[in-house]
């Protein structure tokens, strides 16, 4: 016979399950089948004793999910069934049975496996509550920081609280080598070995690296505090510069990535992107190769998903689902920092106004220095370990320290760099580089000279950067690009305008005019101040202009109308509290609605050339001249 003193599970014995199922009306046989016991049923339901083991609650950080760990035994033979895990929602159907092949005997019979989940479920008190973490990052729990993480957990020095039921599990594929070690013999050669990035490339390139590698472990401290950085660094260069590998190299600081292959790239769906920015919380991320492709098809969809990557980052937000009835999914936002590599940065305002540029030339990179950090690049686990474990044990960032320091950004640089982003993504990368030269300092790796003089020279680099980021970003407003096309297809003559007559024209009479010879498309009028462009016309003109050389103009004709008159390039009309934004003009007999462009938002004082009547008209061989 069975030894009922026997433990079942942790400290749990078989008499102690079974005391409690008689309690509940089951019932033990002679042959060591489990059965239901009562007047309505009385008869034998499984040849084995199945019971639970642990229930596990799975939290991904956006989801919240059940698995049930379950056992089963022969109490005939005392031999033990696999333990299984199963899905808190496949658990009522009672098919996982099938998992136990044949040995698992359920008796015929309506009901009767409704009965088996009963018996089972009335052993619930037995059992023991896990929760599985499966996200990197921060997490609080009972008012304390911990950090998840490919290892285990880090936790806060001298804390109390007992971490026993709780497991971290990175189900994730490409995410299974975010692995932080912790050894405090090398922590001062492993903060060292992190400042010796520095010099393996031009210091414009390997301080934002820096900055953002230690500030990503800030982005939920930041986010509570009501600063969550909204941004990613993009590294484009040409194939051949080592754009990719130097971002694997700071990105070791997060695990083991010495194979050069980044945890994510152009070549994945957005969704998968998705869920990988998600789970990849408080921690540093490298999406790899964008490139322009000569493909329009692939083109377009290379595009489609870098702008989807910076409205992730640079919005914090991500695409709401439905479900078929009518619930909404889960959300999955980005919850860590992303490097991008590529061969070129993406085009558009409100796109560059959400990444931090960094240009890497072909000789750019130390190929000298680049190997020797590559071969001591399994140190820098070590150092953001450390980083950590300091971060959630001292909390460096204080609320109203932090809200003064963006203040004082914001005194110190909005005159030289104006948009809002670009002045949060500077103060976020210095906040990173501060924490872990603080870090440093309190290591002794570093003095608190040489923390100045460092945060003072990465200021100066990331400030000339974001200027030029500015006036690129200038150049790239909708309005500017939309100008800039115009005069090109004007001075190019793909379009073209026709002087304004001078004299009022009688009805039913058409001034004799100059045609276009050469294939350009009528667009409109001009006169000494003014063009009187066919809005609909001109506008699908640019967008075709834009089209063939692979780029979008992703905004309606009416908005940009609004970006012209906001810049005071085009003259506008009033009626009563309406605004009219094209201008109602008689031309030519016809009376119609012309975006009245100012001259000089198109040509300066030196376009001006004089006709030969005197009169002057921009130089270019595409407006022709007087009629009579």
């Amino acid at each position: 016979m069975i030894d009922e003193n026997a433990i079942l599970f942790n400290d749990v014995t078989i008499k102690d399950v079974l005391d409690l199922l008689k309690k509940n009306g089951f019932y033990k046989d002679q042959s060591g089948y489990i059965g239901k016991a009562g007047e309505e049923f009385n008869k034998p339901l499984i040849n084995m004793l199945i019971y639970p083991v642990k229930e596990i609650t799975i939290d991904s950080g956006s989801i919240l999910e059940k698995e049930y760990r379950i056992g089963g035994i022969n109490l005939l033979t005392g031999e033990k069934l696999p333990e299984i895990t199963v899905e808190a929602r496949k658990f009522p159907s009672m098919g996982w049975l099938s998992k136990w092949g044949m040995a698992v005997n359920v008796f015929a019979g309506q009901g009767i496996k409704d009965l088996i989940r009963n018996q089972i479920q009335c052993l619930f008190s037995l059992i023991t509550q896990e929760v599985k973490y499966t996200h990197l990052g921060m997490r609080e729990i009972q008012g304390e920081n911990f950090y998840f993480h490919g290892n285990g957990i880090i936790v806060p020095q001298n804390t109390k609280l007992k971490l026993n039921n709780i497991t971290v599990e990175i189900q994730e594929q490409r995410l299974k080598n975010y692995k932080l070690v912790k050894n405090d013999d090398l922590i001062q050669d492993a903060i060292s070995q992190s400042l010796q990035l520095l010099q393996v490339a031009p210091l414009q390139i390997t301080y934002p690296l820096l900055a953002i590698t230690y500030l990503a472990p800030l982005c939920s401290i930041l986010k509570s505090i009501g600063h969550e950085p909204k941004f990613v660094i993009w590294v484009y260069g040409a194939t051949g510069s080592r754009k990719t590998t130097i971002s694997s190299l700071f990105l070791s600081h997060m695990g083991n990535f010495s194979d050069g292959t980044p945890p994510s790239s152009f070549k994945d769906t957005v969704n998968s992107l998705e869920k990988r920015f998600s789970l990849c919380k408080d921690n540093l991320i490298v999406v790899d190769d964008y490139f322009p492709s000569t493909n329009a098809y692939e083109a377009r969809m290379m595009e489609q998903t870098a702008q989807t990557i910076l409205r992730y980052f640079g919005d914090r937000v991500s695409r709401g689902r439905m479900k078929s009835d009518t619930g909404l999914y889960a959300d999955f936002p980005p919850q860590g920092m992303a490097i991008v590599t590529g061969e070129d940065l993406i085009s558009g305002h409100s796109s560059m106004a959400r990444l931090f540029p960094i240009e890497v030339l072909r000789n750019d990179v130390d190929l000298k220095k680049l190997t020797e950090c590559q071969q001591r690049a399994s140190l820098l686990v070590h150092a953001m370990h450390g980083y950590i474990e300091w971060l959630i044990t001292e909390q460096p960032l204080k609320k109203e320290e932090v809200n003064e320091f963006f203040s004082e950004m914001r005194t110190e640089y909005a005159s030289r760099l104006g948009h809002g982003r670009m002045l949060d993504t500077i103060a976020c990368l210095l906040i990173g580089l501060g924490c872990f030269l603080t870090f440093a300092v309190s290591k002794n790796v570093i003095s608190e000279e040489q923390e100045q003089a460092i945060y003072a020279e990465a200021k100066e680099i990331f400030v000339s950067i974001a200027e030029t980021q500015t006036h690129s970003m200038q150049e790239q407003r909708p309005s500017e690009k939309f100008l800039e096309v115009v005069r090109s297809l004007l001075d190019s003559g793909q379009i073209f305008t026709k002087r304004r007559p001078n004299k009022s024209v009688g009805r039913g009479q058409v001034p004799r005019r100059r045609d276009a010879n050469n294939g350009g498309t009528d667009v409109g009028w001009h006169d000494d101040q003014f063009f009187y462009f066919q809005p609909t016309v001109l506008y699908n003109n640019v967008v075709q202009f834009l089209r063939r050389q692979s780029e979008t103009f992703s905004i309606t004709a009416n908005m940009l109308w609004k970006y012209l008159e906001q810049d005071g390039a085009i003259e506008v009309e009033f009626e009563k509290d309406r605004t009219h934004r094209l201008v109602s003009t008689r031309i030519d007999t016809k009376k119609s609605r012309y975006l009245k462009v100012k001259y000089s938002a198109l040509y300066s004082d030196e376009d001006n050339d004089s006709n030969s009547d005197g009169e002057s008209s921009p130089q270019s061989p595409l407006i022709f001249g007087d009629d009579e």
